[in-house]
C-alpha cells in the first residue's frame, strides 16, 4: 500500500512543463502513424506531421499571448527587476538609516 501512495505522488510531483512535453512527443509519434490530429483522414504521414506541428505551435503561441506572457510580464518588472535593482528594501534601508525598525508612533 506505501509503494503505491510513493509512485502516485512522484506522478503528482512532475511538474506541468513535463506534461507539455510529454504531449508534444505523444502528437508528434501519431504524427509518425499518420494519425492527423485536425482530422484530417486523406493525409500522409508529411502532411499530417506537418499539420501537427502547426497546431502544437498555433496551441504554443496561443498560450503563451493569452495565458503566460500577461502574468510572467506582472511579476518579472514588478517583482524581480526591483530586487535586482535593490528597490525592493529601500523601505528597510531608510528604517536603518533612522536607526529603528519598528514604526513611527
Amino acid at each position: 500500500m506505501q509503494m503505491a501512495k510513493n509512485k502516485i505522488g512522484r506522478v503528482r510531483e512532475r511538474g506541468f512543463i513535463s506534461l507539455i512535453v510529454t504531449l508534444v512527443a505523444i502528437f508528434l509519434l501519431l504524427s509518425a502513424f499518420k494519425v492527423n490530429i485536425r482530422g484530417y483522414l486523406d493525409a500522409s504521414p508529411e502532411q499530417a506531421l506537418e499539420s501537427n506541428v502547426v497546431l502544437i505551435k498555433e496551441t504554443g503561441i496561443v498560450m503563451w499571448q493569452d495565458y503566460i506572457r500577461k502574468p510572467l510580464v506582472l511579476i518579472w518588472s514588478d517583482y524581480v527587476i526591483p530586487f535586482a535593482k535593490g528597490d525592493f528594501l529601500s523601505g528597510l534601508k531608510s528604517k536603518v538609516e533612522q536607526g529603528t525598525t519598528l514604526p513611527a508612533e
